[in-house]
């Protein structure tokens, strides 16, 4: 039996990464964002899918956090994801390894029969305009100097 450890903050000594993005109202942010933003590596990479049945399929893979889809390679050289993700025990690309327990999570530690797993993620922050003193506002009473174009946007936060 494993048992998975979901962490959504990490105490000081493990120190918590966040980094924002701006998607502009009308951007796609599959391509706005850099490539190293939504994949945990940014070329397809060899690698195993460990079904709960025994099964095993090789091909290469690459995890796409902004869609929390595995993609691989298929026959015809298309992008493909793991349509069924419930169905698998594990992947695994080079030296990393995901679970599938609503949503993927990428091992951080392994000891013994415990795994401790960490779910990175991409989040809405709310556009927040900048007042007095560059203080951030929800309010719409705050003009931006951007005008009306200052609501116009979506800022992504991505945690490591």
């Amino acid at each position: 039996m494993v048992f998975f450890i979901f962490v959504s903050c990490f105490n000081t000594a493990i120190a918590e990464q966040e980094k924002f993005y701006t998607v502009k109202m009308g951007e796609i942010p599959s391509q706005v964002l850099p490539q190293n933003a939504m994949y945990a590596k940014p070329v397809f990479s060899r690698g195993t899918a460990f079904f709960r049945d025994g099964t095993t399929y090789g091909q290469q893979f690459k995890y796409n956090f902004l869609l929390d889809e595995m993609h691989f390679v298929g026959g015809a050289g298309d992008t493909l994801a793991i349509g069924d993700p419930v169905l698998l025990k594990s992947v695994v690309i080079d030296s990393m390894v995901f679970y599938y327990e609503n949503g993927y999570l990428q091992e951080a530690l392994k000891s013994g029969k415990y795994i401790l797993a960490v779910k990175r993620k991409m989040v809405q922050v709310v556009n927040q305009k900048r007042g007095g003193y560059d203080a951030t506002s929800e309010t719409g009473a705050i003009v931006g100097a951007l005008g009306k174009h200052a609501a116009a946007q979506i800022q992504i936060c991505f945690k490591l």
